[in-house]
């Protein structure tokens, strides 16, 4: 799942972003200005939402914080370009009684953890004190008693003094609150550890002292007064971390072995908060800073721009060569350029799957051969109807198929005449439809040889399935007046997918009617695309004038939005008409995440009503890309509506599964019929 972008997909109301320009109160400066506001809710990622300003607010705006501690309510002062636009939310001096403290980077929740690990210290520190309190409570009772027993003194004193072991093992029968010093074989303490007779462990001892001096070989390490003081420190990947929020790092702080990193392989100053760079910006590079992402290829002897993403102007895309010349592109208006393409699943253009669209295109020859059934024989006396070729072929039900062959022959006689057939049978997977045709052509002159061309009708068969064509020449009115020449024309038979078939239209003329009688004009197939003449945008119920050429739909900043779009009247077009499929046709601009789901539905307004209302939802859509154009079925149980002018238009609507978004306003309806 992708996170969602607050810049890029969190919309604010229209209304919210107009009030939003107002900010900057009427500055009008260029070089920027500042106002207060407050702290509405801390998002993620470092950003909050506030109002402005904090006394009569006007106006709600996402911008990133600094990194620091902020809260609910807090009044917080808001850093304004000259534009008016909010770029950055200082954090509050105070916080609101009550507030719940919020990080909003790193330097907030390095705070708060510090916060958290000196309460921790405070409480480790009250119960060692505790601990040395009981442990001179009992020294003391034991010298109070030596001063009336000696005996009793002296087993007391020893009693306490016993409580402390410095030795490699752990002493045997320990009691609560005794102390261990663990030693190594050097005799060399390596910690402190005191007896829990509740957890029946030993535990590590805190020592609280107000200064540690450890003498050692490269000088004295010294712990006091909160500092440490030593000429050599080992620091931990999480301690350099934490320092690296703060510090500036320069290359005199960087080290690889004995070599040292110099500015002439890195910038002197890294401000991972404002802009980083991998590379070198005078050639190639990869820029990132608050306008988002940039990337920079040298090209002739100068960078030039190749990746720009996330900016506030137009996105573009380009993938180039080791030459860097480009190989592909995208730019910010989506037109796209690539030298080949490659595509697993489908394409769509203008929302129809593009197999679609190309499967009513002819797709030319599907079959095709030559044959001689008598090898070793130039020539054959047609005795009947003589088979000369067979073709097996997969043929679809629905598409338009031609036969032809050419052949030579020669009359033997007068007026002799020679008779090409073709039968097509089924021969298998699901294969029904059976067809015939012949041909007729006259012998020219009497044992000259001529070549003919035979056509035969276009045929459609009603089922997909494997057809066995067999083609045969037979003589006419001359028995035996027919011979067949192998070697100046071979027999060549093709057939021809020329398309999808369409309802056959072809009628015998008003004259052969009878008495002069008109017959009725065939129906005819129809498509008929209606464009949108009117669309409108509802806020909470009410039109919002602040959507004047997107459609929005979905829930967002408390607001609920609904659009209604609005066709010509189709009653003239459809009346006595057989509706044969509807499609709508939608353009979404934009998804609140990566992908959205439509939500659908039909009205019957003639015009644009005060508030928003439909006849329900029909449909919803999932999975829909931001930038995807698609076409849509609509449902068959709603076409007589249409066809009567009871629907009138279409509907984006908020529903259970709606996602925010907006839609383009070039909204169609295609309506496929006879008439």
């Amino acid at each position: 799942m992708v996170k969602p972008n607050l810049w890029i997909d969190y919309k604010p109301s229209p209304r919210t972003a107009v009030a939003s320009q107002q900010a900057s109160y009427g500055s009008g400066s260029q070089a920027g200005t500042w106002a207060t506001g407050r702290v509405l809710e801390v998002l993620d990622d470092g950003l909050v939402r506030v109002e402005l300003p904090a006394d009569e607010p006007v106006s709600e705006v996402v911008a990133p914080a600094d990194g620091g501690v902020t809260a609910v309510g807090a009044e917080c002062v808001c850093l304004q370009a000259g534009d008016g636009k909010v770029y950055q939310v200082v954090s509050p001096a105070t916080l609101p009684e009550g507030g719940q403290a919020r990080a909003t980077g790193a330097t907030g929740r390095i705070a708060l953890e510090a916060a958290g690990t000196k309460a921790e210290l405070d409480a480790a520190r009250k119960e060692i004190e505790a601990a040395q309190k009981q442990l001179s409570e009992e020294v003391k009772a034991a010298k109070d008693a030596a001063s009336t027993s000696g005996k009793q003194a002296a087993a007391a004193l020893k009693r306490a003094i016993g409580r402390v072991t410095v030795s490699q093992t752990a002493p045997a029968k320990p009691a609560d609150g005794d102390l261990w010093v663990a030693t190594n074989a050097d005799k060399q303490a390596t910690g402190i550890k005191v007896w829990s007779g509740q957890a029946k462990a030993w535990q590590d001892y805190l020592l609280i002292a107000g200064r540690v001096l450890v003498p050692g070989s490269v000088g004295n390490v010294q712990l006091g007064d909160g500092a440490v003081t030593a000429p050599k420190i080992t620091a931990s990947d999480e301690l350099w971390a934490k320092v690296g929020t703060f510090a500036k790092v320069t290359t005199q702080m960087l080290q690889a072995g004995q070599a040292r990193i110099t500015g002439e392989l890195l910038a002197d100053t890294i401000r991972l908060s404002t802009r980083i760079v991998a590379g070198d910006p005078s050639g190639d590079a990869a820029i990132m800073d608050h306008t988002g992402l940039h990337v920079l290829k040298a090209a002739g002897g100068q960078p030039t721009e190749v990746v720009t993403l996330g900016t506030s102007g137009k996105d573009f895309l380009s993938v180039t060569g080791t030459d860097g010349l480009a190989r592909a592109t995208i730019t910010g208006d989506g037109l796209m350029t690539a030298q080949s393409l490659s595509v697993a699943d489908k394409i769509t253009w203008r929302g129809r799957d593009l197999a679609s669209v190309l499967d009513v295109i002819p797709r030319g020859i599907v079959a095709w051969g030559t044959a001689w059934a008598w090898p070793g024989q130039g020539r054959h006396q047609v005795r009947g109807n003589d088979e000369i070729a067979t073709l097996t072929v997969d043929l679809e039900a629905g598409r338009l198929y031609h036969c032809e062959m050419i052949w030579s022959w020669m009359p033997n006689q007068a007026k002799a005449m020679c008779e090409p057939r073709v039968s097509i049978r089924p021969a298998g997977n699901g294969a029904k439809d059976s067809a015939s045709w012949a041909s007729r052509v006259a012998g020219s002159f009497v044992n000259q040889v001529q070549t003919d061309r035979a056509h035969f009708p276009p045929w459609s068969p009603n089922t997909s399935g494997t057809y066995k064509l067999t083609i045969s020449l037979a003589h006419a009115y001359i028995a035996g007046g027919v011979t067949l020449d192998y070697g100046t024309q071979p027999p060549h038979v093709w057939l021809t997918d020329i398309g999808v078939a369409p309802p056959a239209t072809l009628r015998f003329p008003d004259s052969a009617g009878g008495g002069g009688k008109a017959q009725p004009a065939p129906r005819q197939n129809h498509r008929t695309v209606y464009p949108a003449t009117w669309w409108k945008a509802y806020s909470n119920g009410s039109q919002d004038n602040a959507w004047s050429d997107s459609l929005p739909q979905g829930s967002y900043g408390g607001r609920t939005y609904n659009s209604l779009v609005g066709f010509r009247d189709m009653t003239a077009d459809l009346r006595d008409a057989t509706i044969t499929n509807m499609q709508l046709y939608c353009y979404a601009r934009h998804w609140y995440g990566q992908t959205g789901t439509a939500t659908i539905g039909v009205h019957g307004w003639n015009g644009i009503p005060g508030s928003f209302s439909s006849n329900g939802q029909w449909g919803e859509f999932g999975g829909w890309a931001r930038g995807e154009g698609r076409w849509v079925n609509i449902p068959s149980y709603l076409w007589p509506a249409f066809q009567k002018g009871t629907h009138r238009g279409i509907s984006f609507q908020t529903g259970q599964n709606s996602s925010y978004g907006y839609w383009d306003k070039n909204v169609q309806i295609a309506v496929d019929y006879s008439k």
